[in-house]
């Protein structure tokens, strides 16, 4: 499937140079923001000039730097949601990690992947290293990471149709090829909701970590609604794939169920 229209560029452009202002930790000149963006000078220029105009940044004269203004800040409305839901399941993450000693990440869906809203890893415990680690606000591939596997899978029927949707219209990678094959993408339903966990899938885990690290991901949900889904991820080279989902895979299913019901209970 393709898209019925392209995209604005003009549009991509300006979102990026506001991207980039918003990453320099100071005002932000022309060539600062140069370095950041792949965009001519005078494009700069002018896309600064008509997010000053609607708001969005404030011109220092004397310097010809640009800030954000707190009209940004309307931008992330949406995303009250995602903090306040940070914030309950915090401290329940941050338990979960002590107890398992390995990294652990809590996501919910977002359009078509898994947005990585909670992510708690104590000092001292065994790292991935910087090119595997994953942050808060890290967006999880849903065909191919085990946070959306897992979340795929126990979501319904209609979801999994909206969120194919969505895939087939942006860039598809190496793991999203299994929507093509129907057959393929039930089997794989099926056997995540019988063994109720995910693993990732292989060509993510060789694409994200070189095959170093795995994942084990359950749904969070209580009684009918589904929350999200959490993982732990552990180096294959320290522990058994098979040993961990005999230690690990109980501790993750108890904390997705207490993480569900603390969220249904708190949300009413």
């Amino acid at each position: 499937m393709t898209n019925s229209y392209n995209p604005v560029k003009s549009a991509i452009r300006c979102l990026d140079v506001l991207v980039a202002v918003n990453r320099l930790e100071t005002n932000a000149t022309v060539g600062e923001i140069h370095r950041l963006v792949d965009i001519e000078k005078p494009t700069i220029v002018r896309m600064l000039e008509t997010l000053t105009f609607l708001g969005f940044l404030a011109k220092d004269e004397k310097t010809l730097s640009y800030a954000p203004t707190g009209k940004t800040l309307s931008l992330s409305a949406g995303y009250k949601k995602h903090k306040l839901f940070s914030a309950l399941i915090s401290p329940l993450l941050q338990e979960f990690n002590r107890i398992i000693g390995w990294p652990v990440n809590l996501g919910i869906y977002d359009y078509d992947s898994m947005l990585i809203i909670e992510t708690k890893k104590e000092s001292g415990q065994v790292s991935f290293g910087r090119t595997f680690e994953v942050g808060i606000g890290t967006r999880a591939p849903m065909l191919g990471s085990s946070l959306g596997l897992a979340y795929f899978a126990f979501t319904s029927q209609q979801e999994r149709k909206k969120i194919i949707g969505l895939i087939n219209k942006t860039k598809k990678h190496a793991w999203d090829l299994v929507i093509q094959d129907k057959n393929l993408l039930e089997k794989k339903i099926v056997q995540i909701q019988k063994q109720g966990f995910s693993f990732m899938q292989e060509d993510f885990a060789k694409f994200q970590y070189n095959n170093r690290v795995e994942c084990i991901a359950v749904p969070v949900k209580y009684m009918s609604t589904l929350y999200g889904s959490l993982n732990v991820g552990f180096l294959k080279t320290v522990v058994n794939t098979d040993a961990a989902v005999n230690k690990f895979l109980p501790i993750v299913k108890d904390m997705a169920n207490k993480i569900g019901e603390h969220v249904y209970k708190n949300s009413k």
